[in-house]
């Protein structure tokens, strides 16, 4: 059953994630390109940073996403190496909370 429920785990991370780099994808033009104070920028955030917490968890807070909008946006387009970076990233942030 442990093998199962792992399986199970598996496929709604990969889910989560695959929503994750749609929605980043879907609003990377704005955060790209937004004005940082602009509201079309903040609504793109907004989402992007409310499916980063469905994946990642509370932790990871608006501001994380913003100081590394780039790494996400690199993993969003499947640039080779970003998923590293992202993890590098949480590591580097989990041991200055903590």
């Amino acid at each position: 059953m442990a093998v199962k429920a792992a399986v199970v785990d598996s496929t709604k991370l990969e889910q989560k994630m695959s929503k994750l780099a749609d929605t980043i994808g879907d609003n990377a033009e704005a955060l790209k390109d937004g004005e940082k104070s602009g509201e079309k920028y903040q609504k793109a955030l907004d989402k992007v940073a409310a499916e980063a917490k469905e994946v990642f968890g509370e932790n990871y807070t608006e501001e994380f996403i913003k100081e590394n909008l780039p790494l996400f946006i690199d993993w969003a387009d499947g640039v080779e190496g970003s998923t590293e970076k992202i993890r590098n990233a949480m590591i580097d942030s989990m041991e200055e909370a903590g």
